[in-house]
């Protein structure tokens, strides 16, 4: 098991890159999130993540949004995918396939 935490997108493709060429293991992205204000910029960022995981071919397992159903106003968790009024945001569009 790795653990890593990668804050900026664009270190995630070589970051899981280097993860496989290292080890030689599937990478699958769990606890990843958005913040919960901006949902049509986090549907763009779980697009960008899911693109680089599936680009790893068969080195892409997928991924996994860390507690989506976190209310913000209930949990105080900022990167959630629900909205004030207890709906999941455009965020879990991304996840539709």
């Amino acid at each position: 098991v790795v653990i890593l935490v990668v804050l900026q997108l664009w270190l995630l493709t070589a970051t899981m890159n280097d993860l496989v060429a290292r080890h030689g293991k599937p990478i699958m992205v769990v606890e990843t999130g958005y913040q919960f204000d901006d949902p049509q910029a986090g549907k763009l960022a779980m697009d960008d993540v899911i693109a680089r995981t599936k680009a790893l071919g068969d080195k892409g397992l997928g991924v996994f949004y860390w507690e989506p159903i976190a209310h913000p106003k209930w949990s105080r968790y900022q990167l959630s995918s629900m909205n004030d009024q207890g709906q999941l945001t455009a965020a879990m569009d991304a996840f539709k396939h």
